[in-house]
């Protein structure tokens, strides 16, 4: 179910909304240029201002301690990326410029975060890769990543 919600956005919303309609999903805001209707951007990623950060975690301080200005969600994720972010740490990362890679997925770990996620799946650092797809049912583990039985899914574009 997970993977069909991000086929729906490399599709452009087809054949449910318009791509227009989706693309405003993913406009952030003056308040947090990384957050639109229910899904985060990575348009900062990149830029020489853009700063990383876990999302749950700046979730947690009362919203007036909050600092969203110029966040993204990992530097090394394309800025095309956009993601889904649920509560304990479910996650659903797309990557329309990417095309998915079949091979298997690292080693578990036993905590979790976006960036370090996003860097081990695209390969970055470690060595360059075109991508890949990773996703798994809720309450099954992702071999990359595991914390609270909840994972990640990552889709691919092409």
């Amino acid at each position: 179910m997970v993977a069909h919600r991000g086929q729906l956005i490399l599709n452009g919303g087809s054949p449910v909304v318009s791509p227009h309609t989706l693309s405003m999903c993913f406009r952030g805001s003056s308040a947090n240029c990384a957050f639109g209707m229910g899904f985060w951007n990575n348009a900062m990623a990149g830029d020489s201002s853009g700063r990383e950060l876990d999302v749950e975690d700046m979730l947690e301080p009362k919203w007036n301690r909050q600092n969203w200005r110029n966040v993204c969600i990992c530097q090394a994720a394309p800025s095309d990326l956009v993601a889904s972010v649920g509560s304990g740490y479910q996650r659903l990362f797309v990557i329309p410029s990417l095309q998915p890679d079949p091979r298997p997925p690292g080693p578990v770990r036993a905590f979790f975060s976006d960036a370090e996620f996003l860097r081990l799946a695209l390969g970055r650092g470690v060595g360059d890769v075109s991508g890949t797809a990773i996703a798994a049912p809720r309450g099954e583990a992702v071999p990359s990543v595991r914390r609270c039985r909840r994972h990640p899914s990552f889709v691919a574009g092409g």
